[in-house]
């Protein structure tokens, strides 16, 4: 496979993969990426930095997920539970 173009000339997408790939402090670390991904526009998805929630434990519970992207209610804030 192909080495991504990394430099200047590469697209945004082309770098942050090449962070993925470079990174080798293991798959925890990897979750500050993948928010990147979801809510830097550059990439094409868009979401809002308050909609995505890496290592947080969620209300009532004791589990931690490793990401979390929460919908978007009318208002346009993050419905944050299971029940929305």
């Amino acid at each position: 496979m192909p080495e991504p173009r990394t430099g200047r000339a590469a697209t945004p997408l082309a770098r942050k993969i090449a962070q993925f790939r470079s990174d080798t402090s293991g798959e925890r670390n990897l979750y500050p990426f993948i928010r990147d991904l979801l809510i830097n526009a550059a990439f094409g998805i868009g979401l809002k930095s308050d909609q995505v929630v890496v290592d947080s434990a969620l209300a009532g519970g004791r589990d931690i997920p490793d990401l979390t992207a929460w919908p978007l209610a009318g208002a346009g804030h993050p419905v944050r539970g299971f029940d929305a």
